[in-house]
């Protein structure tokens, strides 16, 4: 075989390999009181944008089964969990009752 045939299939073979979680990507809230919208990120880091605010907020994200808890850096407490389920984020944790955040689609 050619060489750059070898090295085409092996680029293909590793970039079908690297797949991101469903959960990584842009959420926009749908009826949210705080939360504006998020996007989270493969390294398990959220950036969080409250209504209101013209920047975001990173913080760092442990995930366990489909459950995300965004914890403060510094003091470990939770600030938010949220539930994955179909595209959508599903505030758990109470911080912002009833808040869903739908998934964009690019």
């Amino acid at each position: 075989m050619n060489c750059k045939v070898i090295h085409f299939l092996f680029l293909i073979s590793f970039l079908s390999a690297c797949k991101w979680p469903d959960y990584v990507g842009k959420y926009h809230s749908t009826n949210c009181n705080m939360l504006e919208k998020v996007e989270v990120y493969p390294d398990k880091t959220i950036d969080l944008q409250y209504y209101g605010m013209d920047f975001s907020i990173n913080r760092p994200i442990r995930v366990k089964d489909n459950i995300i808890t965004v914890y403060n850096r510094d003091t470990e407490a939770v600030e938010y969990e949220f539930k994955f389920e179909s595209g959508k984020l599903h505030e758990k944790s109470g911080m912002d009752y009833g808040c869903v955040l739908e998934k964009v689609i690019k």
